[in-house]
């Protein structure tokens, strides 16, 4: 029996069907393959149009009826939002349309024009496909469309970012920095019999914080070029 793998990575997995025709019991999967190939292995016309007849479906629920006027797509597409199903629908079909258009005319002109603009539609054709399949299509890990998924995360790393910024913005370096070492530098003129780590302790006290941010942000004003790790 043909097995169900998974396939891709990441945001793109998806299941698929494999079958072993030289292992022990080949007639099983070969039968379910032959099943599979009289069922789904069909001509690209006939792929498109049963793309197209779904897109279609989607429309007829809006209320559309007589779907092969480009007018009342065009007035479809222009009555939703640009990341709404049905505006990316609406406009498949017409890129649909204009792409038989071009087919039509070439098979009755020579003129190579026609073919750049054939090329044009189905490179769109094919954009506004993945796209409404990357905004419908379910991630089977969570159940949730992977477009939710993907703007999830970009608010997490968003979200992230701004809380990084903030703490940065917050930190004692950027607050205190100047003046604290400052403060430890008058502090050691005034009292130059204390050590570093006397000098560490008191701008803790001083400014709140622990030795260790203390000693990580300021430099040891007894020693001209020294490292903050002193």
């Amino acid at each position: 029996m043909p097995k169900i793998v998974k396939s891709g990575v990441g945001m793109m997995e998806h299941a698929r069907l494999q079958y072993d025709f030289v292992g022990d019991n080949p007639d099983e999967d070969i039968k379910g393959f032959k099943k599979y190939a009289m069922t789904s292995i069909i001509g690209f016309d006939e792929r498109r149009e049963r793309i197209a007849a779904g897109f279609r479906a989607v429309l007829h629920e809006t209320g559309d009826l007589d779907l092969t006027s480009v007018l009342v797509l065009h007035e479809t597409y222009n009555r939703y939002a640009e990341d709404a199903l049905e505006h990316l629908v609406a406009k498949w079909l017409i890129e649909y349309h204009h792409m038989n258009m071009e087919r039509a005319e070439i098979a009755s002109s020579s003129n190579p024009k026609n073919l750049d603009y054939l090329v044009e539609r189905s490179v769109e054709l094919g954009r506004l496909q993945e796209r409404i399949y990357w905004r419908q299509g379910i991630d089977p890990a969570t159940g949730k469309n992977r477009e939710t998924l993907g703007l999830a995360g970009k608010r997490q790393v968003k979200n992230g970012q701004q809380g990084n910024a903030m703490r940065t913005d917050n930190s004692f370096g950027v607050r205190h920095s100047l003046h604290a070492q400052d403060f430890v530098a008058d502090l050691s003129k005034r009292n130059p019999h204390l050590t570093w780590a006397d000098l560490q302790r008191a701008a803790a006290k001083e400014f709140n914080v622990s030795v260790s941010t203390i000693r990580r942000e300021l430099t040891n004003p007894k020693k001209v070029g020294s490292s903050r790790s002193e």
